[in-house]
């Protein structure tokens, strides 16, 4: 901790404390009133998951994995970390149920 506390002597050095409770952080180290994040919009989650799921960014998804990755999207509740997370698991189990159902996901 002992090293944190010359941190501002460089010109341009930031710290960015996050917390997921509502203990107010600033309060507590005395600095910048607290600055409450909202969450993502359905929208931006999706974005999140398909650029961890698909970096390529030339891929081209089917409505249907579109549809289905919206879906999934939604059930991020607004959260980043999950989409990401969601974003990165293995696809294979996804894409395996997926086309047992009837749906191809795979993009090859």
């Amino acid at each position: 901790m002992s090293c944190l506390l010359n941190a501002t002597s460089t010109k341009g050095s930031k710290i960015l404390v996050t917390t997921r409770g509502n203990v107010s952080v600033s309060s507590i180290v005395q600095t910048l009133p607290t600055c409450v994040l909202g969450k993502l919009s359905e929208d931006q989650c999706w974005r999140i998951l398909k650029y961890k799921a698909f970096p390529d960014a030339s891929v081209v998804l089917t409505k249907d994995q579109e549809r289905i990755g919206r879906e999934i999207a939604k059930k991020c509740a607004g959260v980043p970390l999950v989409a990401k997370y969601v974003g990165e698991v293995d696809w294979g189990w996804i894409e395996d149920g997926l086309v047992a159902e009837g749906v191809g996901w795979g993009c090859g």
